[in-house]
């Protein structure tokens, strides 16, 4: 059911795609310093488009990262603290039959 639905999402994607295209079909120049490209506006629009998705979801997982690295850390120290305070009182842990 779930494949079902994301290819029925990803068809609408594509139908708006194709419209939104169809209707701005105007050529624009864009200058890249480096590169100058002439295409319809419709495909500039949705390439940027695409390139913000890309650069927020970027973003996005370089922060998540970057928090649980932290945690990590910090549930690391916490940890070797609490071995330390038991291994200085003397306090193991025995099992029993």
């Amino acid at each position: 059911m779930k494949k079902i639905l994301t290819l029925a999402l990803i068809l609408v994607f594509a139908v708006f795609g194709l419209m939104f295209g169809s209707l701005n079909d105007t050529p624009v120049m864009i200058d890249y310093l480096w590169l100058k490209t002439e295409w319809p506006l419709g495909v500039n629009l949705m390439l940027f488009f695409l390139a913000g998705v890309i650069v927020s979801g970027l973003m996005v997982y370089v922060s998540m990262w970057i928090s649980l690295k932290r945690r990590i850390a910090a549930l690391k120290k916490s940890q070797s603290s609490t071995d330390r305070r038991s291994a200085a009182s003397g306090s193991q842990l025995t099992l029993h039959d």
